[in-house]
């Protein structure tokens, strides 16, 4: 793993509780209920995935939209599937780390507030 991702990876989870699983390269586990995946993409910038349901069905394009407008830590806000996939604001390593962090922190928020529950905690989708 890339030595600067790695410390990327080492702040976030410092405050967000997620760990490195450095075979894969991904700094992952639960914050607020919901499991979120956090990695770099060799396109550039860093995402935070998190895979949510709302009555067994994906998030909504509306949904989606709402979230982009109301979260300022990230850029766009895409939904493949059950996958809720944020890309992060922020070119240098304090502001990917401190945006990173609030996209989290908001992320959970705004799908707890909508209704979304973590797939990982619901075993019937």
């Amino acid at each position: 793993m890339n030595r600067t991702i790695k410390n990327v990876y080492e702040e976030i989870g410092a405050t967000t509780g997620l760990i490195i699983d450095e075979p894969s390269d991904l700094l992952t586990g639960e914050y607020n209920g919901y499991h979120f995946t956090v990695y770099y993409s060799q396109n550039g910038g860093y995402y935070v995935d998190v895979s949510v349901s709302k009555a067994g069905q994906p998030a909504t394009q509306e949904t989606l939209v709402n979230a982009r407008k109301s979260i300022y830590a990230v850029k766009t806000v895409h939904g493949k599937e059950y996958i809720v996939s944020c890309l992060i604001k922020g070119h240098l390593r304090r502001s990917i780390v401190a945006n990173t962090v609030s996209a989290i922190k908001e992320v959970s928020d705004f799908l707890k507030m909508n209704g979304y529950v973590d797939m990982s905690a619901n075993s019937e989708v």
